[in-house]
């Protein structure tokens, strides 16, 4: 009986100690996507217990229309590319083959 008793206190004890106690678990997400078809949005959200805390979203320009030109395919100093759309089209964007941004000149290889 008495191993009973103690068996039984213990099985006590224990779904006692793991009731009601916070764990205090933070955790933090991060999500990205493109957005507007030429900015990359990142959502970020953090958590603590299953309880949001803080959220906050941030869009970043991509920078691939900087060295577009509107000269002819084959023209000096420019390249030329070829993609495909997400409609199946075929695109050719002129790009400028140099191109200067404060003191720095980015070439396209």
């Amino acid at each position: 009986m008495k191993k009973f008793v103690v068996a039984a206190a213990v099985l006590a004890a224990s779904v006692l100690a793991s009731c009601g106690v916070p764990l205090d678990v933070e955790a933090t997400g991060i999500g990205y996507g493109l957005v507007h078809s030429h900015y990359v949005g990142v959502a970020e959200i953090t958590t603590l217990d299953d309880i949001v805390t803080d959220v906050s979203f941030e869009e970043y320009f991509l920078p691939y229309s900087w060295a577009k030109v509107d000269e002819i395919e084959g023209a000096d100093h420019t390249i030329a590319v070829k993609t495909t759309s997400r409609t199946g089209a075929q695109v050719t964007t002129v790009y400028a083959e140099h191109i200067r941004i404060g003191d720095k000149i980015f070439a396209i290889e």
